[in-house]
């Protein structure tokens, strides 16, 4: 091999590879842009304010999402849920999208914020059933971290206690 070619073939494949990170960039920052930016309760009223979840049917079962999200099928909120006939749909949306995405960059199409998660949950769960207990769990665990990574404070939400209903990413950090 020439020495020419020596120099340039590292060359040649340094610029493939550039250019496919250029590509990859451009769709994550193509998919963060068409996100919507309101809040999901809004999302869900501009859609449909009587529903109370965001399921059109499409979704029988959450098999679709578990293709990539195997651990949920054991999760307590998931599995109870699907029981119940709540798919990964009735909070999340269809996100076929997402669901079509094999390298993870296009969210799915409703993400909740954590001021958003307890008036969703109290349409169906109006409160817990017994309060004097709820009242107990919080003097025990109140500044304490729960064995699903999440810690109780005062401003905790439904899921801070109930599962572990989260994307893990490295060092145990939740998305």
């Amino acid at each position: 091999m020439s020495r020419l070619a020596r120099l340039l073939i590292p060359a040649m494949v340094m610029t493939v590879m550039l250019v496919a990170v250029i590509v990859i960039l451009a769709a994550a920052g193509r998919a963060l842009l068409t996100r919507p930016k309101t809040p999901a309760s809004a999302i869900r009223a501009a859609l449909n304010p009587e529903a109370k979840t965001y399921d059109t049917g499409r979704m029988k079962d959450n098999e679709p999402c578990l293709v990539c999200h195997l651990d949920f099928k054991r999760e307590t909120i998931t599995a109870s849920h699907q029981k119940a006939g709540m798919t990964c749909a009735s909070c999340h949306g269809d996100s076929e999208a997402h669901r079509a995405d094999e390298m993870n960059i296009i969210r799915p199409d409703v993400l909740w914020g954590r001021a958003e998660i307890v008036p969703f949950c109290r349409q169906c769960h109006k409160g817990h059933k017994d309060p004097a207990k709820l009242e107990a769990f919080h003097k025990e665990w109140d500044g304490k971290r729960r064995p699903n990574g999440r810690w109780v404070m005062e401003e905790s939400v439904c899921t801070d206690c109930h599962g572990v209903h989260a994307i893990v990413t490295g060092e145990g950090n939740f998305k």
